[in-house]
This record gives C-alpha cells, structure tokens and sequence, in this order.
C-alpha cells in the first residue's frame, strides 16, 4: 500500500496501473508441532526461488537466494543464478 502513490506517479501516462493486494486466510491451529524448546530468536536461514513461471510441473528454477538470521539481524547471505535451459 504505501508504494501505491509512487507507482502511480511513475506509470501516469506510460501504462494502466491496476493495483492489487494479495491475502491469505488460515485455520487458526498450532503452527509449531513438537516443539523442542529452543528459541524463536535464534539463528534461522530465509531461502528464495525464482522460476520461470507459475506452473511447478513446467517452471524451471532461474535463481535461488539465502539470508542467514541471528538476532534479527543478516549475518550470510548466498545467490546463485541458474541456468534454466531454456530461453527466458
């Protein structure tokens, strides 16, 4: 929402700006099973794929990416470009 004013301003005249926003409704149940007691504050690795696409049975992988948490702050970080065997 508030990158809205600014994509607005940048697309005026150029292109059709449609907006829109993305939600999720879940099942309220415990999220964590079988806890083991550790901390929710410690180290933790964030991983990201990028694809060619939506469909999983056709998308290839184009690039994975990691960041590394401890304390809330980055302390690695990893991407890697893949090469997909097709063209893009």
């Amino acid at each position: 929402m508030q990158s809205f004013p600014a994509a607005f301003r940048a697309a005026k005249g150029k292109i059709r700006l449609i907006p829109g926003c993305e939600g999720y409704l879940i099942d309220e149940k415990a999220i964590v099973s079988e806890a083991d007691g550790r901390a929710y504050d410690g180290p933790v690795v964030v991983l990201d794929f990028e694809s060619t696409g939506l469909n999983t049975a056709k998308a290839r992988i184009i690039e994975v990416g990691a960041v590394k948490l401890a304390g809330g702050t980055v302390t690695e970080t990893f991407q890697e470009l893949v090469d997909p065997e097709e063209p893009l």
